[in-house]
């Protein structure tokens, strides 16, 4: 799985959005590292 970052917007909240995404999609866990 590639991510594409973008220069428009701070790392921290583009990695928000990912961790986001995963958790609604039911891909990522509570607890998981």
């Amino acid at each position: 799985m590639a991510t594409e970052w973008h220069d428009n917007a701070p790392i921290y909240r583009q990695l928000k959005s990912r961790v986001l995404s995963m958790v609604l999609d039911g891909a990522l866990q509570s607890g998981d590292p």
